[in-house]
């Protein structure tokens, strides 16, 4: 059995705790419709990738997207990505060229990462990257559908 002053206080902290949680949460609303977001995170990349292919001599571009439930139920991603094929080359200097035309087309650097360049447009990130081992180049794009710039939560 728990003292007085410490069962009066263990409710009041789980209260608490709880109110704390679900106000860093949100019920999955937006100010967007899902078709919305949808289609600005497909333009994104659509924009972001095709910008690469042309500087690097991309082909065979493919991409998808769809959603992704967040941890725990709260909240939701729409989550899409490609790849596509480049002719070899120093793979730093194609990073290099890369950012510096995606950044043109009017992103925002916000790589933290070497080996990757991630920019954003409004609130869709885009990450564009190297993989030797399929040698090719990978994209990715992201917006949480909670209204966070940049979500946290993966499917």
């Amino acid at each position: 059995m728990l003292p007085f002053g410490l069962r009066l206080t263990r409710p009041a902290l789980i209260v608490l705790g709880l109110m704390v949680l679900l106000t860093a949460c949100s019920w999955g609303r937006d100010a967007r419709s899902a078709q919305a977001t949808e289609q600005a995170v497909i333009d994104a990349a659509r924009d972001a990738m095709t910008t690469a292919a042309k500087i690097l001599g991309g082909s065979e571009l493919m991409a998808g997207a769809r959603w992704y439930k967040c941890p725990g139920g709260i909240g939701h991603q729409y989550v899409g990505g490609g790849v596509m094929t480049a002719p070899k080359g120093d793979v730093s200097r194609q990073l290099e060229a890369v950012r510096a035309a995606v950044i043109g087309a009017g992103f925002t650097d916000v790589t933290q990462v070497e080996g990757k360049v991630s920019v954003e447009r409004d609130d869709i990130s885009v990450t564009l990257g190297y993989r030797a081992v399929d040698q090719h180049w990978r994209v990715s794009s992201a917006r949480s559908a909670t209204g966070t710039p940049k979500p946290k939560c993966r499917g």
